[in-house]
């Protein structure tokens, strides 16, 4: 499995946010979408790519790396930020495919159109942190008397 690494600001190179952060600057409000696909396959992306384009017509949609999408909802309410995210999630969960999200919007999460982005990518990794400690949880097991705790990788720690 991919490694979830840890960060505190947007994934990918920083000329991936700079027209992203141009449109904000024309926009009184807005919503920023971060995407993060496990594992990030080519064809995960364009599935999310066009889900969002299906969804949101009028978003902003731009690859931030192999594994995260950028998405721009100009002159939007969190509401619906929050709409787009539970909607993409309940249609990933369909086609098995794990999406984290992480959100902000502005003006009230960030003086620049960097510092809202650097929020939407801290939500972000807060999510894959719950993630990930979701799948440390361990299973205990008992056989022929001998209790093991099984982590979800397949590891056996003993109990």
């Amino acid at each position: 499995m991919q490694e979830l690494a840890e960060c505190d600001e947007p994934r990918g190179a920083p000329e991936d946010f700079d027209d992203l952060a141009l449109m904000m600057r024309s926009c009184e409000t807005g919503v920023v979408l971060l995407f993060e696909l496990l594992p990030p396959w080519p064809l995960q992306m364009h599935w999310l790519d066009h889900q969002v384009q299906m969804l949101a017509p009028g978003a902003v949609r731009r690859p931030a790396g192999d594994s995260v999408l950028a998405v721009l909802l100009p002159d939007a309410e969190v509401a619906e930020g929050w709409e787009l995210k539970e909607q993409l999630r309940e249609r990933a969960g369909a086609h098995h495919i794990t999406v984290s999200a992480g959100l902000a919007c502005w003006p009230g999460q960030g003086s620049t159109p960097m510092d809202v982005l650097a929020s939407a990518a801290a939500a972000l990794q807060d999510e894959l942190r719950v993630f990930r400690e979701s799948l440390g949880e361990e299973i205990q097991l008992e056989i022929d008397g001998v209790q093991l705790a099984l982590g979800v990788a397949g590891e056996f720690l003993t109990g």
